[in-house]
């Protein structure tokens, strides 16, 4: 937990300054800041080590300025320790959804890439996935994208010509 404040005291330090700076200043001022995080946070906060559930590696802080109410939402959060709603809104800055994709058998590379290209043409937005495997699906996959399902597995299938056949 000391990690998390310690960085999110850092991101804090690092883009509320860019937000107040304009023009030549405020971008010069969003390069250094962006070197910052990228030498001191992107190690541990990346897609592959996700400490924190944060990947800042694509955070594009030159856009700050134009995002100002998300910011001020991310200081709010730092502040009340809320690393889930921080972790909500660096997503939201930076236009990316999560999603949780839930196949039968475990996906290959490619496929893992198929699914996310295909949801990303979806949604119009970068999608950070988390893939798991649930042989209970007996083929297929489930996939969900904040409060919406996408039910693309035999069982699934199964049950919903078994309610037909009921009816």
């Amino acid at each position: 937990m000391k990690q998390v404040v310690s960085l999110s005291a850092l991101l804090v330090l690092a883009v509320f300054p860019v937000c107040l700076e304009t023009g030549a200043a405020g971008q010069a001022a969003a390069n250094q800041h962006q070197e910052m995080v990228k030498t001191y946070c992107v190690t541990c906060h990346s897609t592959r080590a996700k400490m924190g559930g944060l990947a800042l590696e694509g955070l594009n802080l030159q856009t700050a300025t134009d995002n100002a109410e998300i910011w001020k939402a991310a200081e709010d959060a730092v502040v009340a320790g809320d690393d889930t709603r921080l972790a909500q809104l660096l997503r939201e800055h930076e236009k990316m959804l999560r999603a949780r994709i839930t196949s039968a058998q475990p996906l290959t590379d490619e496929q893992r890439a198929e699914i996310v290209a295909a949801l990303e043409s979806r949604y119009g937005k970068k999608i950070e996935a988390d893939v798991d495997v649930d042989p209970a699906l007996l083929g297929g996959a489930r996939v969900q994208v904040g409060d919406q399902v996408i039910h693309a597995s035999m069982r699934d299938a199964l049950a919903q010509m078994a309610a037909a056949l009921a009816r």
